[in-house]
């Protein structure tokens, strides 16, 4: 995101999404806004669609009305604005200027999670999107993306995750089904929502406990935004759960689990895999150990007792 984008078409929908799903603040949500510097010139007029009150005003008019009176300066446009009432004074904001250096960026993850450790939600606004790739690489266009890995480690450590996509030069229907079951394998989700508009799609990746209330939402923002927003709600292919099982884990033992593989910057997958990979590597040395000695002669119990009883051992 940057600061001379702050107030247009996608910005009125990205609020006016915002303050669904998170039911004007009862759900707290974190915004990471991924600031990146401006490039070229500030965008100096008012967005056509303030000029059209009749068309947008209705949609959201504590939104609308609030964005105009920012915009009357355009010149001072800042992502500092959206904590003004009637935009997002509710959300938890993120607005450190994104790192380059993956190791510095790696820090910044850290930093917005301890932020956001409350937090039910976070809403990540990269200027282009998810990149499909594990982590982020040097190099001048990756603060433009949010990456897998950031992804999963957000979602791990409890919070449903929310992500700003532009459309690339690809067939949109396709796209957003094929970034849907990437989310749904990545998080180990049935269930992914995409909000789509004419420019951009937001992809909600929800934690369980969640399902339902962001169902209702789904439907309010169908009543609320009509046409402006295609809401779907898709499941994930099959054949990503064809090696899946349900486990029911200890809400307090998760909790910890999640935690500390935020922490190793790890998968809780990976994790729970490994511990699991530990403990049969040593029935298999338990195993192994019996196997050895099956063919040792059984003695009775009596007879051994007896036999310390004699060399004075009991």
């Amino acid at each position: 995101m940057k600061n001379k984008y702050f107030g247009d078409i996608n910005d009125y929908h990205k609020y006016g999404l915002l303050r669904v799903l998170s039911n004007r603040g009862k759900i707290r949500t974190a915004v990471c806004w991924m600031r990146t510097r401006d490039d070229g010139p500030r965008k100096d007029h008012v967005p056509e669609y303030l000029r059209q009150g009749d068309k947008y005003k209705s949609l959201d008019p504590e939104l609308f009305e609030s964005l105009a009176r920012c915009l009357k300066t355009p010149r001072r446009r800042s992502i500092r604005l959206a904590r003004r009432p009637g935009i997002l004074p509710f959300a938890v904001p993120f607005e450190g200027l994104l790192p380059q250096d993956p190791d510095k960026r790696r820090k910044y993850i850290r930093r917005l999670l301890a932020k956001a450790h409350e937090c039910s939600v976070v809403f990540f606004d990269p200027d282009t999107g998810l990149k499909l790739m594990w982590s982020p690489r040097r190099g001048k266009t990756s603060g433009t993306h949010l990456y897998l890995d950031e992804v999963q480690m957000t979602f791990c450590s409890g919070h449903s995750v929310l992500v700003y996509q532009h459309f690339p030069r690809k067939p949109r229907d396709q796209f957003v089904r094929d970034l849907s079951n990437v989310l749904c394998e990545l998080c180990h989700v049935r269930i992914v929502y995409s909000f789509r508009t004419s420019r951009v799609v937001f992809l909600l990746v929800p934690q369980l406990d969640l399902l339902d209330y962001f169902d209702r939402c789904r439907r309010k923002v169908r009543r609320i935004w009509g046409q402006s927003f295609s809401v779907t709600r898709h499941r994930a292919a099959r054949k990503a759960f064809w090696e899946w099982a349900a486990v029911d884990l200890d809400a307090g033992l998760l909790r910890a689990l999640r935690h500390r593989a935020a922490r190793m910057n790890r998968s809780l997958s990976d994790l729970i895999n490994a511990t699991v990979r530990q403990s049969l590597a040593e029935d298999l040395e338990d195993l192994a150990e019996f196997n050895e000695r099956a063919k040792e002669p059984n003695l009775a119990l009596e007879a051994v007792l007896k036999d310390s009883r004699r060399r004075g051992k009991l």
